[in-house]
């Protein structure tokens, strides 16, 4: 039965009394005050027209319910609250003075084309929900959407804009939902905040702009005991940080690049875990990628450019493998090893850096499988305090300092390295840095002051390297 609203029936609960399984709104429908303008817990599709309520929820709707082409409108309280089975929501506007929509207990609704605009929170996802949700554009002075306990679904094709003071997106507990095709217009903090033991994944994306209010904040902060999977997005215009990654995380980022980050591009601390294949970085007001802390895992087709500090810091006691490194335009170093910092860096390439391509000091230990250390504006390779540097194969040359310069106790070991065309000494050993060369002849000019050495070693083959080793 259809049922018009007012023109066959006054108000809503009245037609809702009359049994109908077809409403059709005509024009602004009034809702009762109260803790729910009303609560529809029977297959029922409802259309067309303006629902305004005058309590604290619009709607609270269960089972069997469609709400097509209807506008929501609570100028003092919420909007709709999904508790049960799957209802679906489609082509719907919603404005209202708190949150837009919540999902919770079991609920599985379907959500295609919802716009929010202006609620103080957009949709908050709890307890055991799991939505299916596509083209939802949501413009909040708050967070736009917060997932909670262990709400999962699948939610595609999202714009979304937050206010000045929260972040756009937030997860905690054990969420995992998945995001695709995310795009964050404008985060007035940060864009993407994953903390507790939050598993959420964000396939696909664009961050446009976020820290529009307050630069202190990262675009993306993944913390505690989070594990989040990040692939294939884009981070732009970061009033500070592009990725700020701590605590006892566990991310996995795969093909994610940061441009014009006016902070580190990616900083890492603590007893976090890196997986990472595929990370662009460019045009960063700090440094590229910093590591410290006890940060361990393995970063895989890693590429800055243009970064006002270093290309790829490792410090603390982290310890890493990195496969596939290319940095340029640093106006610091390009790899740089400090504290008790370990890494194994194989096909590096480092050129066109105000500073040396590799700095290894204080007891920082790398070993370089075929570096690429070319035309920068000082030392090529330059290792001092106790740093421990073994390099493989590769080259380092036509840099405008020394080739490769060991200081104070530093030890290094070449085999079968091209050091050629650099405009200092080829290899400078001073104090008490030791170096050890195998695999040709010792290059020219070298030098040894201080009581530094350089020996001719026996070429025997190193072992194959990895921090993972001991």
């Amino acid at each position: 039965m259809r049922v018009r609203v007012p023109r066959d029936r006054p108000t809503l609960a009245a037609a809702l009394a009359t049994g109908a399984d077809r409403i059709v709104l005509q024009g602004v429908v009034e809702l009762p005050p109260g803790a729910a303008g009303a609560i529809l817990s029977r297959p029922v599709h409802i259309s067309g027209g303006t629902l305004r309520a005058h309590g604290e929820w619009a709607l609270v709707v269960g089972e069997g319910v469609r709400l097509s082409g209807v506008r929501i409108e609570n100028p003092e309280g919420h909007g709709v609250r999904l508790v049960a089975g799957a209802p679906v929501l489609e082509d719907l506007e919603l404005e209202v003075q708190g949150v837009a929509g919540v999902c919770e207990g079991h609920a599985r609704p379907v959500l295609r084309r919802v716009v929010v605009d202006g609620a103080e929170n957009g949709w908050l996802l709890r307890e055991d929900t799991a939505p299916d949700g596509d083209e939802l554009a949501v413009r909040a002075r708050g967070s736009a959407v917060v997932v909670a306990d262990r709400a999962a679904g699948h939610l595609a094709r999202l714009a979304l804009m937050s206010g000045d003071r929260f972040a756009c997106v937030e997860a905690h507990g054990q969420s995992r939902t998945t995001f695709s095709g995310l795009t964050v217009l404008s985060a007035g903090c940060g864009a993407l905040h994953v903390y507790g033991e939050s598993r959420v994944s964000v396939q696909g994306g664009h961050i446009q702009a976020s820290g529009t209010a307050d630069g202190r904040y990262p675009a993306i902060e993944v913390r505690e005991r989070a594990a989040p999977t990040v692939a294939e997005l884009v981070v732009d215009q970061s009033g500070g940080r592009g990725f700020f990654v701590h605590g006892e995380a566990r991310p996995t980022l795969r093909s994610v690049r940061v441009a014009q980050a006016a902070g580190n591009g990616v900083e890492v601390q603590g007893s976090v875990v890196l997986d990472v294949d595929g990370l662009t970085l460019s045009e960063i007001g700090g440094g590229g990628v910093v590591l410290r802390g006890e940060v361990t895992g393995r970063l895989r087709n890693v590429a800055t450019d243009a970064t006002a500090n270093v290309g790829f810091g490792i410090g603390g006691a982290a310890k890493v493998e990195v496969d596939g490194l290319t940095v340029r335009g640093a106006h610091g170093a390009g790899l740089r090893v400090a504290g008790s910092g370990r890494g194994v860096v194989r096909r590096a390439r480092l050129e066109l850096l105000g500073c040396p391509g590799v700095w290894v000091h204080e007891a920082g230990r790398v070993t370089l499988d075929a570096p690429t250390v070319c035309t920068n504006r000082a030392d090529g390779l330059k290792v001092e305090g106790d740093g421990t540097v073994v390099v493989r194969g590769g080259r380092i040359a036509g840099n405008e300092g020394r080739g490769v310069a060991a200081l104070e106790g530093a030890r290094l070991r070449l085999d079968g390295v091209a050091v050629e065309d650099n405009q200092g000494w080829a290899i400078e050993a001073a104090g008490r840095a030791d170096v050890r060369w195998s695999g040709g002849a010792l290059p020219s000019p070298h030098t040894m002051r201080d009581g530094g050495r350089i020996t001719q070693a026996a070429d025997d083959a190193l072992p194959t390297a990895s921090v993972y080793d001991e």
